[in-house]
């Protein structure tokens, strides 16, 4: 029982990076553009401020209502970010 709570925990921690970070991804990319670039700086601004709100929630969320062990949720979590560091450096060289 204590390895489901372990692998639902790391499963959240992973959900907490990607739903901010995918809602940002959404708004930063909505229009494209040398005309755009007011409307494109304002966006990836608001993304920016909403994924930080949305990933505070999530935590918030996690921790009232999920309850997960701590050290897998936050190993999920930075797992999440890191390997997105790292495809980052990995597609910078292609």
């Amino acid at each position: 029982m204590v390895y489901k709570k372990m692998a639902y925990s790391f499963c959240w921690g992973g959900v907490t990076y990607l739903l901010p970070h995918g809602y940002f991804i959404h708004k930063s990319f909505q229009h494209a553009g040398a005309l755009m670039a007011k409307r494109i700086f304002w966006d990836l601004c608001v993304g920016q401020a909403l994924k930080w709100f949305l990933t505070g929630l999530l935590f918030l969320l996690a921790f009232k209502v999920v309850h997960p062990l701590m050290f897998p949720y936050f190993v999920g979590f930075v797992v999440m970010q890191t390997s997105t560091w790292f495809m980052a450096c990995v597609r910078g060289r292609a």
